[in-house]
C-alpha cells in the first residue's frame, strides 16, 4: 500500500519536479523533500513529501511573495496558507474471538497557513528559508490544532 501511495504521489508531482523552479529539503514538520513551483513573481506553489517512523506526509500550500529588506540584506516574505494530509500506520492487538496483531492505516487530512522569510545567496542558486504557521487537523488519535514549521534550503533553476 504504501509504495502505491508513493508512486501515486511521485507521478503527480513529475511535472513540477521537471519543470521546478526549487527543489529542496526542509527539516521539521512537514519535513522532506520541498518543492516550489513559481507561478509568477508575486506568488508560488509549494509541495512537501515527508516520511518518517511510521507515516508517510504530504502537504500543498499556495504563497504569496514578497521582496523586502532586512537591513541590508535582500530578503523575501512569503504568506499562505493550504492543505495537507497524513498516512499514519500503526499496529495494535484486535479482539475478535482471540486476540492478534493487526495493523491499520489513517489518513488525516489538515489545513495549514503560513508564514516565512528566505534569504537568496548572492552569485549562487541556493535559497535558504524558515517558516511557520497554525494547522487544524482533523483525526482521531492527533492534536486537532498545533504549528508546523522548518528550516531548510531550495536550489533554483
Amino acid at each position: 500500500m504504501r509504495k502505491i501511495i508513493i508512486l501515486i504521489v511521485l507521478v503527480a508531482f513529475l511535472p513540477i519536479m521537471i519543470n521546478s523552479h526549487g527543489i529542496g529539503l526542509v527539516g521539521g514538520y512537514p519535513g522532506g523533500i520541498v518543492f516550489r513551483w513559481d507561478l509568477q513573481e508575486k506568488n508560488a506553489l509549494d509541495f512537501y513529501l515527508d516520511y518518517y517512523w511510521s507515516h508517510f506526509a504530504i502537504a500543498g500550500d499556495f504563497v504569496m511573495k514578497k521582496d523586502t529588506k532586512l537591513g541590508e540584506f535582500p530578503v523575501q516574505l512569503f504568506y499562505g496558507g493550504g492543505i495537507g494530509m497524513i498516512f499514519f500506520r500503526y499496529e495494535h492487538w484486535e479482539y475478535d474471538g482471540y486476540y492478534h496483531w493487526q495493523t491499520k492505516t489513517a489518513i488525516y487530512p489538515s489545513i495549514r497557513g503560513k508564514f516565512g522569510v528566505s534569504y537568496f545567496i548572492k552569485d549562487m542558486p541556493i535559497e535558504i528559508f524558515i517558516e511557520l504557521g497554525p494547522r487544524l487537523s482533523f483525526g482521531e488519535y492527533i492534536d486537532t490544532f498545533g504549528f508546523n514549521g522548518g528550516a531548510g534550503f531550495r536550489y533554483r533553476f
